[in-house]
């Protein structure tokens, strides 16, 4: 899979992969998905920098920190990578049936550190929705992320622009210039992607990105993903990759890259 491919890739050229993953329609799936992929691979953090439910894949070790600083950690004890610690599970505190995550700048100082070589980072929250737009405070990416993946759900396509298929939706509907109630459309989708109050939105200078169009299998009509991709890669120099996925099913159905399939 591309994902997997450009991980390897980061992980051999820069000694890390900091994957911070933002949208709606399949962020946590993926995240589970890729620490599948790795498990027996390479040491693996799982984390969020906003909040998440706790984590229902099996890890080796779930860590609530002590204090908030690297250094407070490494102190305790608390981050000392065990032989039998591959996978971990990275968070502040409980919060009811959901982890709240740790500060951005605390994932940064993590890079290179302690034998983690992937860290796998949710840098927002959807309510569960098929699609979103930002708020204010939104996303959290820690600035060392040389990946960050956009995650769309396709089952929102051609739905009434509500609350019911996209959070914060009149938020969505400033940004595209489609109106409450109207059928959300593939141009809403590029519009939201490239504007700098959209997914373009935070994103380190340096990091790659990919937009994952999710939920393929729940597809309502025929779309042309070529011509999608095209007028994704046209609307903002940023994006690297266009996936189209059933991530539910573990299946990667297109994948176009800037420069090629064009």
């Amino acid at each position: 899979m591309y994902l997997i491919h450009e991980i390897e890739s980061l992980i051999k050229s820069q000694g890390y992969a900091l994957v911070s993953v933002v949208g709606s329609g399949g962020k946590t799936t993926l995240l589970y998905s890729l620490l599948e992929a790795f498990r027996s691979r390479v040491s693996t953090v799982i984390t969020t920098t906003t909040m998440m439910f706790e984590p229902s894949v099996v890890l080796d070790e779930l860590i609530f920190l002590e204090g908030k600083s690297l250094e407070e950690n490494r102190a305790v004890g608390r981050l000392e990578v065990k032989k039998s610690i591959k996978n971990l599970g990275l968070f502040e505190r409980r919060e009811g049936n959901k982890v709240k995550g740790i500060d951005p700048e605390f994932l940064d100082a993590l890079v290179g550190q302690e034998g983690y070589l992937l860290m796998l980072n949710e840098a927002d929250g959807a309510k569960g929705k098929p699609l979103k737009a930002y708020g204010s405070h939104e996303p959290v990416i820690p600035q060392k992320s040389n990946l960050v993946v956009i995650v769309m759900g396709l089952d929102g396509l051609l739905q009434p622009l509500t609350e019911e298929w996209v959070h914060r939706s009149a938020l969505f509907s400033e940004l595209t210039g489609l109106k409450l109630g109207e059928d959300i459309t593939r141009e809403a989708l590029v519009k939201i992607i490239s504007h700098p109050k959209g997914f373009m939105k935070d994103i380190p200078l340096a990091s790659k990105v990919a937009v994952v169009l999710n939920k393929w299998d729940a597809l309502r009509s025929t779309i042309d993903f070529k011509t999608f991709a095209q007028c994704i890669f046209e609307s903002t120099p940023r994006v690297d990759a266009v996936l189209v996925t059933a991530l539910q099913q573990n299946r990667e159905i297109y994948v176009f890259e800037r420069g090629q399939n064009q």
